[in-house]
């Protein structure tokens, strides 16, 4: 059992309310990590968090002089995997661009794009599951941002129907 599982193992009866606070601040910034930015551990256009804003939060929780050592190690270590975030989320956004040009030039393409499921099973999943076949957090990184930029062109798409329709 590891430091922090220890810390939050309720039948113990030595755990501090502090460090259990702490240890389990240290999982859930964890599994944001590991969840691509989100807590529903799928896309989630509410709850996803771009890296900036985990980058800013551990970088306070690293600058702080911890009681416990193993703490402020374990915040050091979520803040050096970040910068493999960044890429994936970086790839992610290029992997919709990529999909968007191929769609394009197909309706029926354009059409399976549009559709949220297909989005995320056929394109994001796919195409992330490619480029990190066995960096699982990566992947989520790279299909959370895709599904980003897919609703942030899908909403796009629909104002400038919605614009062309109230022009007539």
């Amino acid at each position: 059992m590891d430091y922090l599982q220890q810390s939050i193992d309720l039948r113990r009866q030595d755990i501090e309310p502090e460090l259990f606070a702490i240890a389990l601040a240290v999982r859930y910034i964890r599994e944001l990590i590991n969840y691509g930015g989100s807590d529903t551990r799928r896309p989630d256009f509410e709850s996803a968090l771009h890296p900036e804003h985990l980058e800013s939060f551990l970088t306070r929780a690293v600058s702080i002089m911890w009681k416990d050592a193993r703490i402020a190690q374990e915040w050091l270590k979520l803040q050096q995997v970040l910068p493999l975030m960044r890429e994936a989320w970086e790839k992610g956004q290029n992997l919709f661009q990529e999909a968007l040009e191929r769609a394009k030039s197909d309706q029926e393409a354009i059409e399976y794009l549009s559709m949220i499921d297909l989005a995320v099973d056929c394109y994001a999943e796919v195409a992330a599951s490619r480029i990190y076949p066995d960096h699982p957090a990566r992947r989520n990184w790279a299909i959370n941002v895709y599904m980003l930029a897919w609703r942030e062109h899908l909403l796009k798409d629909q104002e400038g129907e919605e614009h062309a329709e109230g022009g007539l």
